[in-house]
């Protein structure tokens, strides 16, 4: 999986993050997921730390960290050598999972449609941030297998994240641009 894998990471990963980025825009045309992206970590953040979160934090600090752990190291720990790609896979999804209980715990106070759906308690939130990255591993494994290596699940968790948070910086600021008329 060296060098010889990035064609089949770039065409599979750009595939793959066309259409999530494809999704996450359409979202935008229908209020009711739009709020889904009305998220209060995004809504302060001036354009400097805009940047900072789009172009460093998240590229280095979370995709790249979580894929070369999630998507390349507990694979090759847990069987994706040795004949058990299936054990590889709900390990590192789990773990994922897992790995996402502290974010998930401040989700439904940061975000108004998780806390719309769930409510504000911590257990509902963080079984649904638990289980919810736990089906985001399995699909970014299936990119890892597809695309031979790490870097087609990356560039879809680059999209997700960074996309995510740019598109709802953007959402908050033009809904407070509306709320002063």
């Amino acid at each position: 999986m060296g060098s010889a894998s990035v064609p089949s990471g770039l065409r599979v990963g750009g595939a793959a993050t066309a259409v999530v980025s494809g999704l996450g825009l359409a979202a935008l045309a229908v209020p009711a997921l739009r709020r889904a992206f009305e998220d209060d970590r995004a809504a302060e953040a001036g354009v400097g730390e805009l940047l900072w979160t789009v172009l460093i934090r998240i590229p280095v600090g979370t995709v790249l960290a979580e894929e070369v752990a999630f998507r390349g190291v507990l694979p090759a720990l847990t069987g994706s050598g040795t004949g058990s790609p299936g054990r590889a896979m709900i390990v590192s999804a789990g773990m994922f999972g897992l790995w996402h209980v502290l974010p998930a715990m401040s989700l439904a106070g940061d975000n108004r449609a998780v806390e719309a759906t769930v409510g504000r308690g911590r257990l509902p939130t963080v079984l649904l941030g638990v289980s919810s990255t736990f089906l985001v591993g399995l699909a970014l494994h299936a990119l890892r297998v597809r695309g031979r290596g790490v870097l087609a699940p990356a560039l879809v968790h680059l999209a997700t994240n960074s996309g995510g948070y740019l598109v709802s910086w953007l959402v908050q600021r033009a809904a407070r641009r509306r709320a002063r008329g």
